[in-house]
């Protein structure tokens, strides 16, 4: 009898941390995808190296199911944004289409499903670049919302999925930011001036950064100058147990931050909006949220004052 797995190609990007991955990777083997790819990155310094082959070993001893593994290695320390794209243009060489899982992120069940149907669905729709696993503010969903998800100008980038097509336009240098109108382009995805000037000052400092810190800016560049749109579900699926001085960008206590969703839900079953259009007021809500009250403002500014 043949064993029944996952057709839709997962890969699993990890360094070495094997507490979190105790945790996130069993996900995977109880899903059983038919195509996995491992993306690691090297060490960034001698006391790292034991982490990292531990890492490793503990990943590939779990692979207990009938699979193609492929494994993209880095012998080297690359950074996280460049082991996070270098990987996915190795998969994309032999793949349509992949869902992408850091071994920080502990996603519901229903995560995998979702995704996949929405691949399918809109394989074909060249505005939309990215399937998000992550609601950071389900309380900026407008209230009544039917459908389980909802298109936004910002991908979520804790657990995704995407296609060749999409990720094809990913350049992590963004280099063609120079040459654009960036007053009128922000204008057209950005919810306010304020919003605007610091979207510009951080795609600025990530151009000027000769090895840039995260890809998701480049990520959201390339969404945004293919006029392309983003799916959030209406409900959160996925959370980031990485948080602490281990992590590469999350190094902040959980508490230091409003934008981590405080659980996870489910999808169990899809309704689907009746069209493709920003959802403007989710978008609008979720700034505000994020930016928090003029008093908590007020505090991190104090906060920031005391740290310098």
């Amino acid at each position: 009898m043949k064993e029944k797995g996952f057709n839709t190609p997962v890969a699993y990007l990890f360094y070495a941390r094997p507490k979190c991955m105790e945790i996130t990777f069993p996900l995977i083997r109880k899903l059983r995808p038919r195509r996995l790819y491992l993306i690691a990155d090297g060490p960034k310094e001698s006391s790292d190296i034991p982490l990292c082959a531990k890492a490793r070993k503990l990943v590939e001893e779990s692979i207990d199911w009938d699979c193609q593994l492929t494994k993209f290695y880095a012998e080297e320390n690359m950074g996280l944004a460049d082991r996070t794209v270098s990987g996915l243009n190795s998969v994309f060489e032999r793949e349509k289409k992949v869902i992408l899982l850091e071994d920080d992120n502990f996603v519901d069940p229903s995560f995998f499903s979702f995704c996949n149907a929405l691949l399918d669905r809109y394989e074909h729709e060249e505005h939309i670049f990215h399937i998000g696993g992550c609601n950071f503010f389900e309380k900026a969903v407008p209230p009544g919302t039917k459908e389980d998800y909802l298109f936004s100008a910002k991908p979520a980038a804790w657990g995704f999925a995407t296609w060749k097509r999409a990720w094809k336009h990913m350049d992590l240098r963004m280099e063609d930011w120079d040459s654009e109108d960036k007053a009128s382009f922000l204008r057209e995805w950005c919810i306010s001036p304020k919003h605007a000037n610091g979207i510009r000052e951080v795609f600025d400092q990530h151009c000027m950064n000769q090895n840039p810190w995260a890809w998701s800016y480049a990520w959201t560049y390339a969404c945004w100058a293919n006029d392309a749109l983003s799916i959030i579900p209406k409900v959160n699926l996925v959370s980031n147990i990485g948080f602490g001085p281990d992590a590469t960008n999350t190094t902040m206590s959980a508490n230091d931050w409003t934008g981590i969703p405080e659980s996870r839900g489910s999808l169990e079953e899809i309704r689907h909006p009746d069209s493709i259009s920003r959802n403007f007021a989710y978008d609008k809500k979720s700034y505000y949220l994020e930016r928090g009250t003029p008093l908590r403002r007020l505090k991190q500014f104090v906060k920031g004052l005391l740290k310098t």
